[in-house]
């Protein structure tokens, strides 16, 4: 188990700076008032999206049988269908959020003037709304992935956590919150999304076929009796 869990640990390291970059970079360049600003917006994001995720995270055990029984084709049409509910429910709620946010300054309520001056922009919610929901699809793919007893993540997580540290620093310093955003939502769309798709098309042809292909050279390498 150790040279599975130790890289899930860098991994879980990796991923927990990724989300976690934009708060700080935003307080140490722009100040209190903007870093609370993207503070609250970001809470409310990784709210919907951890919401969203419940639809494959509470398949994991599932996903891991129907892997050890072989049964890809079931597993296969399980992962697109929860994995199309999270995404869909997530693009729900962040339409809904960022909707709301753009309405609140034309709302006569005084709660309503306060709430807007709370969050980020409705342009820079709905870039980094984008990043959310781009993010998720490699999120279930991890799960997926993950299902097969693997960890190839690791050095794509490096990688990916090293351009969002660079790009949001340089842009969140240059422009701050909208500069932030677009770097984080370019990072995820650009770099992880391709990576993360890569490794899910390798588990999902090669390491199916060598998992069928085994039985079949055990049987042939075993004497007749």
């Amino acid at each position: 188990m150790w040279p599975l869990q130790w890289r899930l640990a860098i991994q879980g390291v990796a991923t927990w700076g990724t989300l976690q970059m934009l708060t700080p970079v935003i307080w140490g360049t722009s100040g209190d008032v903007e870093a609370g600003r993207i503070g609250m917006t970001w809470t409310v994001l990784i709210a919907l999206q951890a919401a969203a995720s419940s639809w494959v995270d509470t398949r994991r055990p599932k996903f891991g049988q129907l892997v050890a029984n072989g049964s890809f084709d079931e597993l296969n049409a399980l992962f697109f269908r929860c994995t199309s509910l999270s995404v869909a429910m997530l693009a729900a709620g962040l339409v809904a959020f960022c909707g709301v946010l753009a309405a609140l300054p034309y709302v006569d309520w005084s709660i309503a003037e306060k709430l807007s001056v709370a969050f980020v922009s409705p342009l820079s919610a709905a870039v980094l709304s984008l990043g959310i929901l781009v993010f998720q699809i490699p999120n279930c793919q991890t799960i997926y992935v993950r299902a097969h007893k693997r960890e190839p993540f690791l050095i794509p997580s490096l990688i990916v956590s090293a351009c969002i540290a660079t790009s949001v620093t340089v842009l969140g310093i240059k422009y701050g919150i909208a500069g932030a955003a677009i770097a984080w939502t370019a990072c995820i769309c650009v770099v992880q999304l391709p990576l993360w798709t890569t490794i899910w098309r390798t588990a999902h042809r090669e390491w199916h076929k060598d998992t069928v292909a085994l039985p079949t050279n055990q049987a042939a390498a075993d004497p007749v009796e």
